[in-house]
């Protein structure tokens, strides 16, 4: 069987143990296409480490617009109506997440306050959490009826949400 070296083939048969090995040089258009060949593949390697890193550096970036989104979604300000004022802070496991809360003035004299969690962590759960706040600031220009802003989250969530995660909320006034 032929045995290769950087610059030479050599040769040994079986039944040629202890005698010298026959040597046959490599003739230059094998070296050159090895080397065309080694070169090709270091720098296709290359270009997908760049496209690797490049794909990365934007999902840090698009995770980076999430969370700063999200933490734009939470109160700015506090509801203070008097007999009880209200404040939070969200920290989530990753970038972004499904938990949150939210507060604001239903009206002159009430303070709608939510606390909700949504199962799983990152995106998805983040998602869900953003619609279920926006369906209930939408719901509750309608009505400020607890039972009421309960009923129409609950219908538009299982119209909405994937089967897979689910919320968990807590709503008072």
């Amino acid at each position: 069987a032929p045995l290769r070296t950087a610059s030479t083939f050599s040769s040994r048969s079986a039944g040629s143990r202890g005698l010298p090995a026959m040597i046959f040089p490599t003739p230059p258009c094998i070296l050159s296409a090895r080397t065309v060949a080694t070169t090709t593949a270091a720098e296709i390697h290359n270009v997908q480490l760049q496209r690797s890193e490049l794909e990365k550096q934007r999902l840090v970036r698009e995770l980076e617009m999430a969370r700063q989104i999200q933490q734009w979604l939470l109160p700015a300000e506090t509801c203070d109506i008097g007999f009880i004022e209200a404040a939070g802070l969200s920290q989530p496991c990753y970038e972004i997440g499904g938990d949150f809360y939210d507060f604001f003035q239903a009206s002159a004299d009430r303070c709608l306050m939510v606390i909700a969690d949504v199962t799983g962590k990152g995106a998805p759960a983040s998602l869900q959490a953003a619609m279920m706040q926006g369906i209930i600031h939408g719901s509750s220009r309608q009505s400020t009826d607890l039972s009421q802003l309960l009923r129409t989250l609950n219908e538009c969530l299982i119209a909405r949400s994937i089967r897979a995660t689910y919320p968990t909320a807590f709503l008072a006034s």
